[in-house]
């Protein structure tokens, strides 16, 4: 039977669907022989078992799909594959949405600009809570697990680039350009 049919059936059918984590074409045969109707497989286990390292975008979603290609080939069970964005991707994304919001907002990005550069006790409020939202935004995209240090890394350097620009040496909009690169160095994937 195709896997897409017999998935379909799966989902169909009364109570869960335990899919068992695969990486590769071996864990992917060792869980349909176990008897198991289905079997999951993400993008960080396929790239930690290929390179030995975390999904920090060192492999291309091409690269993670031929691996599932290559799995789906050697199993007759279907395999439930969640591939998503990988972590300089997430950082990347949240960074550029602050720049963005900076950049179509000249009101906003000057109260910013002040609120990162006054010693004034007045606007610690409101820099404390920009800290606080681009910490949020740097640890969710980083996910669970990451290094304390490599979070505090990105947030020196995006608000670096604030003050850059509130400064007036660059635009908010050439920063929100400009962090791709930033963050592939500082998590040392490899760029674009």
């Amino acid at each position: 039977m195709h896997a897409a049919r017999r998935f379909r059936e799966l989902l169909a059918a009364p109570g869960p669907i335990v899919a068992p984590g695969v990486y590769d074409c071996v864990s992917a045969k060792v869980v349909e022989r176990a008897g198991f109707d289905a079997a999951f497989v993400s993008g960080a286990a396929v790239t930690a078992s290929v390179l030995g390292y975390p999904d920090v975008g060192l492999q291309t979603m091409p690269e993670i799909l031929g691996q599932v290609r290559n799995m789906a080939r050697t199993v007759d069970i279907p395999l439930i594959v969640d591939i998503d964005q990988s972590v300089p991707a997430r950082v990347t994304v949240q960074l550029r949405q602050v720049a963005a919001l900076l950049a179509d907002e000249p009101g906003v990005a000057a109260a910013c600009s002040i609120a990162l550069m006054g010693n004034e006790p007045s606007v610690r409020v409101v820099r404390d809570k920009i800290g606080a939202e681009v910490n949020r935004r740097i640890r969710a995209a980083l996910g669970s697990g990451a290094w304390p240090e490599v979070a505090h890394a990105l947030e020196l350097g995006f608000f670096g680039a604030l003050v850059q620009a509130g400064c007036g040496f660059s635009t908010y909009r050439e920063i929100a350009d400009e962090l791709e690169s930033f963050v592939h160095l500082v998590l040392g994937g490899a760029h674009p």
